[in-house]
């Protein structure tokens, strides 16, 4: 298995819903007109793509992630407390944030040993049969390149399904994450 920890800012990022990217004088610098190169009011899936994976995933030195890297970043994600458990309460950040549709709800089916926790391998046994890895793996060669991670994220951001990100989306998408 690769070293998570090297991927871990950039998956952060992208799961988190790109705070630093949308936060227009905290994080970054980058606004609205950096991503719609030809500055028609709205940026295409190949302006995002460009940008995105030249600014969030320069730091990318593997390829690809294997399933059991992304689930090993985003088990370490959800551990908002850094304890290697996950507690209902960070179940449900979870899954309300990221995964409801992909995964049990009912954290008491997850907890196989029923200790009130989520040890990574139970974590990872939920996982396992959800759709939400391969969602993200749109060429099914059951590992995750830079370039699916853009497209998930353009997919995300595109509410309409039009192709593009209009001014509306990213604001949108702007003030939705600026809350967290």
């Amino acid at each position: 298995m690769k070293d998570w920890k090297k991927i871990l800012p950039a998956l952060t990022a992208i799961l988190f819903g790109f705070l630093s990217l949308v936060s227009e004088g905290q994080d970054s610098t980058l606004k609205f007109s950096d991503w719609d190169r030809n500055n028609d009011q709205l940026i295409s899936r190949s302006e995002f793509m460009e940008l995105f994976t030249k600014e969030y995933l320069k730091d990318w030195d593997e390829k690809n992630l294997t399933r059991e890297d992304f689930h090993t970043v985003t088990f370490n994600i959800w551990d908002l407390d850094k304890d290697e458990w996950l507690t209902p309460d960070e179940w449900m950040f979870g899954f309300n944030n990221y995964y409801g549709v992909y995964v049990e709800k009912d954290f008491g089916l997850i907890d196989i040993d029923k200790d009130g926790y989520l040890e990574f391998a139970e974590y990872k046994e939920a996982m396992k049969n959800s759709g939400f890895f391969p969602a993200w793996d749109v060429d099914k060669d059951t590992t995750l390149s830079q370039n699916e991670m853009a497209r998930f994220v353009f997919n995300a951001w595109d509410v309409d399904g039009s192709n593009f990100i209009d001014t509306d989306e990213y604001r949108a998408y702007r003030s939705y994450f600026l809350e967290f």
